[in-house]
Order: C-alpha cells, then structure tokens, then sequence
C-alpha cells in the first residue's frame, strides 16, 4: 500500500471507528435517559399547543445529531464513489445504500424518542373524555341560552363573551384530538434526513455527468 494508504490503515480508520463507538456509546445513554423518564408520573397536558402533550421541546435534541448523520452519509457515499470510481458499477446499483443509511439514521436518533408513545396514548384518552365532557356541558347551556325555541336578542347580544368562550373551549377541545403520539413531527425529521443524504448529493456530480443532472433536475421541476 501507499503512504496515504498506512495512514489510512493505522491512523484515520481507527479514529473514525472510535469517534462512531463513541457517538453510539451516547445515543445509548440518551435512549436509557428518555426510558427512564417516560416511565415516571408525567403530568401531560392533553390540550396544549404543541400537540404532544407538551413534550414537543424533546424532538430538539435531533439537531445535536445533525453531525454524526452528516459523517454516515460520508461514510456511507465515500464507498459508493470508491465502489462506482474504481470498479466502475453504476451508481443506480446503489440506491438501496441511500435508502438503508436514511433508515439507520432514524433508528438510530429518532426511535428512542417512541418511548413516550405510551404516555401521549394515555394522556390523549385522558383528555377525549374530560375535555369532551366539559365542551358538551357547555354546549348544552349554550343551546339553552341562544337556541330557545323563541330567542331574544338586544343591542348588547354582540358584546357578550359566550360565543368567543365556546369557541376558544371548542379549540382547546379539538387540540386533545390532534395530539401526536410521538414527541416530533415530520418537520423535525427533515435537517436530520438533509444532513444524512448532503453527501450523496454531491456524489452525484462527480460520477455523473452534467448534462444528466440537468435531464434529471427538468424532469423534477416540469
């Protein structure tokens, strides 16, 4: 082997290996961190903004893993253009690779996050029941008010606060049922997914030719 090679051998493939055992070393303490809480006596709120119970600020920790699933998707391309350079096999041949790495990614970082399925589960049937039982009894006095069988209406029936109060009651109420079972949505998976397929990106414009990128890229657009 060459100079570049050795290095490669003794020096650069032994820290790379390292750094990765490290990283997995983590996700697995972060895995155990997240088990551990969702099996306490969490105090949800069925109805909040955020629609998980308000456990949404947990899907931020996948930034912290942008990184490492920038250097995978390294990793996972520096064998594809080596393979398709070397040998040269077409890169089509490989799609399963993109795919694979893309899955290995999620499993990786997202999945311990599905731990807390069972507590939003619970916590959104909790709320189905308390909170459609208050927007009924609300509903009903309502009716009684408004819906007589011979309302009565003066000037000041556009200033009274009950039909701003059961409309703001009936939207807390239709938050308990958009509530996710997973602390993230699609939207937080995409710079996690755009840091692990970067690489590929730019694998394409070395083993194909430019004129074909175009071919490709009018065919997306149009």
């Amino acid at each position: 082997m060459s100079p570049a090679g050795w290095w490669r051998l003794l020096v650069s493939q032994p820290l790379f290996m390292l750094l990765e055992l490290a990283w997995l070393w983590r996700t697995f303490v972060w895995a155990r961190f997240l088990y551990k809480v969702s099996r306490l006596d969490l105090r949800l709120v069925p109805a909040h903004p955020d629609l998980a119970g308000g456990l949404r600020f947990v899907a931020t920790s996948l930034r912290a893993f942008d990184p490492i699933a920038f250097v995978l998707g390294v990793a996972a391309a520096g064998s594809i253009a080596e393979t398709t350079l070397v040998e040269g096999r077409p890169p089509d041949s490989f799609q399963s690779v993109v795919v694979g790495t893309a899955l290995i990614v999620l499993i990786l970082f997202v999945s311990p996050m599905l731990v807390f399925t069972r507590p939003l589960m619970r916590a959104r049937i909790r709320g189905m029941f308390a909170y459609g039982e208050l927007a009924s009894l609300l509903g009903m006095r309502f009716e009684q008010r408004w819906l007589a069988p011979l309302p009565k209406l003066d000037d000041d029936a556009l200033s009274v606060q009950d039909f701003s109060a059961t409309t703001d009651l009936y939207q807390v109420a239709a938050n308990v049922r958009s509530t996710r079972m997973v602390p993230f949505d699609i939207a937080s998976l995409v710079p996690l997914l755009v840091a692990t397929l970067a690489p590929f990106i730019a694998l394409l414009f070395t083993v194909m030719p430019p004129k074909t990128l175009l071919k490709l890229a009018a065919k997306l657009v149009l």
